[in-house]
């Protein structure tokens, strides 16, 4: 019986008369790690939104009023 090898790309190469089960994680384990991916986008997503509209909201790239001036002559 030949056994599993690991090729140079990092592949595992299965013998043909090897057979073995997949791994599988219980639901318990999915539904938390679907949980964290979900509040951490979330997370993201509204910081993002947060962040960029509070600058939207507060700048305005017009008003050149409380710039402060040049002591040069145009």
């Amino acid at each position: 019986m030949e056994l599993p090898r690991v090729n140079g790309i990092g592949l595992t190469e299965w013998p043909d008369d090897y057979s073995a089960a997949p791994r599988s994680l219980p639901a318990s384990v999915r539904l938390l790690a679907a949980a964290v991916l979900i509040l951490f986008s979330f997370a993201v997503v509204s910081t993002t939104v947060f962040s960029a509209g509070g600058y939207c909201l507060t700048s305005d790239g017009g008003d050149t009023r409380d710039l402060p001036r040049t002591s040069r002559a145009p």
